[in-house]
């Protein structure tokens, strides 16, 4: 993502010019009819090619958008891009040279009851998902190598993030949404922002997180009131908790406990998915539990 500064909200809207491209079809997940339910024209998700060979493809889209716009002799308009890669999720496809762990995957469905009881072929399982990763990083090397040929590089804003973590039978779980454990909920992510010096950030954060963290190295002067309840990450101000949402629950994390409200109950959680006894220190109180729930509903109307 290239952006120039702006000032406010709006200032920001009218610059952009608008890339989406996935892998996958953004009907599921539901992308299309929320946050680019007003991009419908600068969408490409359907691919006439094998699934293994979709992030490449996709790849090599960006890069004849970047080489269109370095062929300009000043290229002045921002853009913004969205690159959905899809190979690590299941079943895992890579191609045959990102195979570092000599568990090559076919394609097909993958039996979980045959997972459960075999520790080897979840293992063997994990080191496909593996590969499947080095393959798009392979692929985000490319656009970041080309980001530096074309000299934007340095003027553009690139966020690298999983949408969600990956379970092999850590906590007795595999995939993902069927737990809020650390497993399937951290995940991995790198921001460049221009100027900015290089640091690892250990506080608690969320993908929340991105939004006004981009916003504030704008230079956009609205409250962080005015639309997130999330701190930027660069900042030193801590989030004590962060919401994560599934299919049907929801959860309040924090740097030791796991709040889990399910439609019959509410679940008092350590890092490790066991139940906190009552009196437990690392239990939300119902104090801060309500604190949460009105900052969620912020900008309900």
């Amino acid at each position: 993502m290239a952006f120039r500064h702006a000032n406010t909200l709006q200032d920001m809207c009218t610059y952009l010019r608008d890339t989406t491209l996935s892998c996958t079809d953004l009907n599921y997940p539901e992308f299309r009819q929320t946050a680019f339910v007003k991009l419908a024209g600068s969408i490409m998700d359907h691919w006439n090619a094998p699934h293994v060979d979709r992030d490449r493809l996709m790849t090599d889209r960006i890069l004849g958008y970047l080489s269109d716009r370095a062929s300009h002799p000043n290229p002045t308009h921002p853009f913004f891009s969205f690159l959905f890669f899809d190979a690590s999720h299941q079943p895992y496809e890579h191609p045959p040279e990102d195979d570092l762990f000599g568990n090559p995957r076919r394609s097909g469905e993958i039996n979980y009851a045959e997972l459960a009881v075999s520790p080897a072929a979840a293992q063997a399982l994990k080191g496909s998902y593996l590969a499947s990763l080095h393959y798009i990083d392979r692929q985000i090397g490319r656009i970041v190598k080309a980001l530096q040929d074309t000299g934007e590089y340095q003027h553009t804003i690139i966020i690298v993030v999983g949408d969600h973590g990956e379970e092999f039978e850590e906590l007795g779980h595999f995939g993902h949404v069927s737990s809020f454990n650390r497993f399937q909920t951290q995940t991995f992510g790198v921001m460049h922002l221009p100027g900015e010096f290089p640091r690892i950030v250990n506080q608690l954060t969320s993908h929340a997180a991105f939004v006004p963290s981009v916003l504030t190295w704008m230079g956009v002067t609205n409250t962080l009131e005015d639309y997130t309840t999330e701190q930027p990450i660069q900042g030193t101000n801590v989030h004590h908790w962060v919401v994560i949402a599934g299919w049907e629950n929801l959860a309040l994390v924090t740097e030791d406990s796991i709040t889990v409200f399910k439609r019959s109950r509410t679940l008092h959680l350590d890092k490790d998915y066991q139940e906190l006894p009552k009196g437990d220190a690392r239990r939300l109180s119902t104090g801060e539990t309500l604190e949460a729930f009105k900052q969620m509903r912020m900008f309900l109307k």
